[in-house]
């Protein structure tokens, strides 16, 4: 006997949105990454022309954008992921049986 057993009659549902945003996610992910980089080192190499105090903070606001958006792509990624897998096929360990009333 298997350790999961498909629930009886359950039918999986068709893949959705989820997916389309799982495969253009890995693309998103590296061309934000890199936008946000190349500001970045514009910033450090004094492209823009600042003072030192202006420049932190440029470099930090840059930093704090580039953690943003890895979390949010993690976040959607873990969200597209749940959404993929609650889909899937009902499976059930040990079922649960009523007792009979009298």
């Amino acid at each position: 006997m298997s350790p999961f057993n498909r629930l009886p009659g359950f039918k999986k549902s068709a893949l959705g949105f989820e997916c389309k945003v799982l495969k253009k996610l890995p693309h998103i992910f590296l061309i934000g990454t890199t936008v946000l980089l190349v500001l970045l080192f514009n910033a450090r190499s004094d492209f823009f022309g600042l003072d030192i105090k202006d420049a932190l903070v440029m470099e930090y606001t840059i930093l704090g954008s580039l953690l943003f958006h890895w979390m949010c792509t993690l976040g959607i990624g873990l969200f597209c992921i749940i959404v993929w897998v609650m889909k899937g096929p009902a499976y059930v360990m040990d079922p649960y049986f009523l007792p009979e009333e009298s």
